[in-house]
């Protein structure tokens, strides 16, 4: 297989697997997708576009020059737990009334955004697999790198993007209790990541 072929086959892999995992951004794009519409959901789910280049950065240019990454983890993940199950207590909390509701002020790229930097798991996956990878597509050279890098953020985008629009269609077809569940069902699985992030946390600090 051509060496650039394969960049942008394993950014394929990645990004699907990435888009597709369970966690909170795929949580929060079925959360706003089903109360306020697919184009919500669309919204969070553009989020590592802006989300990623920051943390990208940083695990090329700053972790790559700490001793250890364990403190830094330690804050984000904690920052991070704190943060949805703040957005599960939001979820919770909301109007039952489904279909033709818009969403306040704080808009939905926004949260998504910021669920994403408060995510230990980006700056892993960059830290370990991504700089990595990105420094041996430039050792092949043409467009290897940048290959790999759309091939990755096309198929994480889309497949977020593809739930998003389930998840629109899907709101239609609830109503009433049904509705209610599902909402809480949404937000009892941001309010578990979120806990989970928080021991994580904890869990880094403590080995420092």
């Amino acid at each position: 297989m051509d060496s650039t072929l394969a960049f942008v086959v394993s950014g394929a892999v990645f990004g699907l697997a990435a888009g597709f995992a369970p966690g909170p951004l795929l949580a929060l794009v079925l959360a706003r997708s089903m109360r306020y519409g697919a184009r919500e959901g669309v919204k969070v789910a553009l989020a590592p576009l802006v989300s990623d280049p920051p943390i990208i950065l940083l695990a090329v240019f700053v972790f790559a020059r700490v001793a250890t990454t364990d403190p830094i983890l330690g804050v984000v993940a904690l920052a991070g737990g704190g943060f949805l199950v703040y957005l599960a207590v939001e979820i919770v909390r909301a109007p039952p009334a489904p279909g033709g509701e818009r969403p306040g002020r704080s808009g939905s790229l926004l949260r998504g955004v910021a669920a994403n930097l408060l995510n230990p798991h980006p700056y892993l996956f960059w830290l370990t697999v991504g700089a990595p990878t990105v420094v041996s597509a430039r050792a092949v050279g043409g467009a290897a790198p940048a290959g790999f890098l759309a091939a990755m953020y096309g198929c994480l985008i889309g497949a977020k993007v593809l739930v998003a629009v389930a998840g629109g269609q899907g709101r239609v077809h609830l109503a009433g209790r049904s509705y209610l569940f599902t909402q809480r069902l949404l937000a009892a699985a941001l309010a578990a990541i979120g806990l989970l992030s928080v021991r994580d946390g904890l869990g880094y600090l403590t080995v420092i």
